[in-house]
């Protein structure tokens, strides 16, 4: 019996493939960028700006993080996009101070302001201490984007743990993958950090570092 003669991909089949590859090609130039670079944790999913959602974990590398206080005089509403009344960025907590471009300053600085001492809002702070962390995906290329994303006050002890074992074995963040998952003991939006291992790219994290420090500073 003859073999059948192998069919050949029509030409309209080529060209709509060809004109995929120019799509793929082109998207950064036919597409706008997001304007935020910040992952929502709302209903403890990670939103990333360009739509993507996954209820993770989230396997990143750490570039840096920076420390934030942040204060509303009226109470602030879930979904708000208006600017705090007070808020603070800084390495060093202790060192911490209204930023330059607040009107009314609470105070001098964060150390010693009454709306940042415990009890101030019932057994809390009417001022919300947070850490600003400026990360890359796992397997991150020359192209990837840096996005930032928000520890809440009920976040920072788990957080802090995390450095400090890190730093037992003479590491910094950057220098491992870290997983970030929530903690499914609660209803509200509590991150977990798990090393994974080396960063085994270290090297190219330093074309990324001034876009991470400009997203920390102006988060």
């Amino acid at each position: 019996m003859p073999k059948t003669a192998p069919k050949e991909e029509s030409t309209e089949l080529v060209s709509i493939q060809e004109r995929i590859k120019q799509r793929l090609a082109n998207v950064n130039k036919t597409t706008a960028v997001p304007g935020s670079k910040k992952i929502s944790l709302k209903g403890s999913k990670f939103r990333i700006p360009d739509g993507a959602t996954s209820e993770g974990p989230l396997n990143c590398v750490i570039v840096d993080y920076t420390n934030s206080n942040v204060w509303y005089e009226k109470e602030w509403k879930d979904g708000e996009v208006s600017p705090p009344d007070c808020f603070s960025i800084g390495k060093i907590i202790d060192e911490l101070k209204p930023s330059a471009s607040v009107e009314k300053p609470v105070n001098k600085d964060c150390i010693s302001c009454p709306k940042n001492e415990y009890g101030s809002r019932g057994r809390g702070k009417e001022c919300d201490n947070t850490v600003l962390l400026a990360i890359l995906a796992e397997g991150f290329t020359d192209e990837s984007e840096v996005y930032t994303i928000q520890i809440k006050p009920k976040g920072l002890k788990d957080w802090g743990a995390y450095v400090r074992t890190l730093k037992q074995s003479g590491m910094d963040p950057v220098q491992v993958v870290t997983s970030i998952s929530f903690d499914p003991t609660v209803s509200y939006p509590k991150l977990k950090y798990r090393a994974l291992g080396e960063n085994l790219h270290l090297d190219l994290v330093s074309q990324f570092m001034p876009a991470a420090d400009s997203l920390l500073q102006n988060s």
